[in-house]
């Protein structure tokens, strides 16, 4: 028996188009309150940059903040099923590659806490890591 080539592509396609589960968010505002979106970045349990558990194991995110940004928090932790919410936390560093000034935003299912966008160096932050609790 011959089995063509888009048979074997189409029974591969669901192995292609697995999406990434969301372990963190973070969210920049253009507001000091955590009100005015302007952008996110996530960590992931399945791939790269990874969320850590219990403080260990985190990958570092590249934030990107937008200039204008003038506050940021821990949007929402996932579980790993990537829908349910749960406690933990994201350190913000105001360096690229998770180093420099530090800042924790804890979250709590429903509340993130809200920092400004700036380390105490006045510098955007850059990166994080985000943990589970």
């Amino acid at each position: 028996m011959h089995t063509s080539f888009f048979a074997i592509l189409a029974a591969s396609l669901p192995l292609l188009s697995t999406a990434a589960t969301i372990g963190a968010e973070t969210h920049f505002y253009g507001d000091g309150v955590c009100a005015a979106f302007l952008s996110n970045a996530e960590a992931f349990y399945t791939q790269a940059p990874y969320i850590g558990t219990n403080g260990e194991g985190a990958g570092c995110i590249t934030l990107n903040p937008p200039g204008n940004a003038l506050s940021a928090n821990t949007a929402a932790i996932f579980e790993a099923n990537g829908s349910t919410e749960t406690d933990g936390f994201c350190i913000f560093y105001d360096g690229y590659t998770c180093e420099g000034n530090q800042e924790v935003s804890n979250f709590t299912p429903g509340n993130g806490h809200c920092l400004p966008a700036r380390s105490s160096a006045g510098y955007l932050w850059k990166s994080a890591k985000c943990y589970v609790n």
